[in-house]
């Protein structure tokens, strides 16, 4: 499959049920900006599968995805609170000691991301730092450069394609 007929499918899919997925992570979430992130995870998912080999049937491949995506995150959380409640010394402020190795290799992920995106147009990066970033959520990154949420949205899965596909070479 080409590289123009797999970005064709997923913007398809996009199109077709991201509204659809982000009130599916919502419902389970509570959470706006955390659904948006989940939605695009679900992408990026595919788009990483879709390089790696075909999906006979994308639609069935994000709502299993979805689902498990939503699992995961409980399982996170149930962990994090169990771990919390048996360890005294754990601190309760949800923020975890990091070491330098672990800081060292953060800002080597973000320089590689930095580095995949200067493939991209500035306002597209720009759109995609502000959201990851900085938490805008999507109608507030519209409102800011005068374009429609769906133009934000196309932006966001422009970024998330150029990184897909070159994480993908690397697993």
């Amino acid at each position: 499959m080409s590289v123009q007929d797999r970005n064709a499918i997923v913007e398809d899919l996009v199109r077709e049920y991201r509204d659809a997925l982000t009130r599916f992570f919502v419902r389970r979430t509570s959470d706006l900006t955390e659904a948006e992130d989940l939605t695009n995870e679900l992408f990026f998912r595919l788009i990483r599968r879709l390089n790696r080999e075909p999906v006979e049937n994308p639609q069935a491949f994000l709502f299993h995805a979805a689902a498990n995506l939503v699992n995961d995150r409980h399982r996170r959380l149930k962990s994090r609170q169990m771990y919390a409640a048996t360890n005294p010394d754990a601190k309760g402020d949800g923020i975890e000691d990091i070491s330098p190795e672990r800081v060292l290799e953060g800002k080597q992920a973000l320089q590689s991301v930095m580095r995949l995106l200067d493939g991209v147009d500035k306002r597209t990066r720009d759109v995609f730092l502000l959201h990851r970033v900085h938490g805008m959520k999507y109608a507030e990154l519209a409102q800011a450069y005068g374009i429609s949420v769906s133009s934000v949205e196309k932006y966001i899965m422009k970024c998330l394609v150029q990184i897909a596909k070159h994480s993908g070479d690397k697993a």
